[in-house]
């Protein structure tokens, strides 16, 4: 990763080029729902270049949106460094779905820039992470964890708990 103290230096003098400015696409969904699993497929594809970490988190980045648009885009576009400037570029942050901001700011961004969410079926979804906190010693109930997901989805709370689905 670019040293950002060097990377700021360079903002400032003008020293830094991009080979492309936009990306072209992004990758979001629920959490546990694959987002790691196609941002690492996607990584061994010859014609598609990923930010050099998984979940930039920059469109959600309440901190990196106070600064000037320049600055802030050449702060994404640090993560693209590596990318040549005629293949597909993209990154992964499942939260951009759920960010109250992200959707503007990545319309605003590039507003013909691809947006790929993914989604998993809500019980599978809370059994895996379930056991995610488990492996992690956060051992709640599961109960805990069906009650979180349908208070994130208002309108499908009263649903989920009522017959078939409880």
């Amino acid at each position: 990763m670019i040293n950002k103290i060097k990377f700021l230096h360079r903002i400032i003098d003008g020293s830094l080029k991009f080979k492309n400015k936009e990306v072209d696409f992004l990758i979001g969904g629920v959490q546990k729902g694959g987002t790691t699993a196609l941002d690492s497929y996607l990584r061994t594809h010859s014609e598609v270049c990923l930010a050099e970490v998984k979940e930039v988190h920059f469109f959600d980045n309440e901190f990196v949106f106070r600064f000037p648009g320049f600055v802030r885009d050449a702060w994404y576009q640090s993560y693209f460094h590596d990318c040549e400037s005629n293949i597909r570029k993209g990154e992964s942050t499942p939260i951009y779905l759920w960010w109250h901001n992200a959707m503007k700011r990545i319309y605003d961004y590039n507003p013909k820039v691809k947006l790929v969410f993914i989604f998993r079926d809500p019980v599978s979804r809370a059994y895996s992470h379930w056991n995610m906190e488990v492996q992690r010693g956060n051992e709640g109930g599961l109960n805990d964890q069906v009650q979180h997901v349908t208070h994130q989805v208002p309108c499908c709370h009263e649903l989920l708990l009522s017959p078939p689905y409880c």
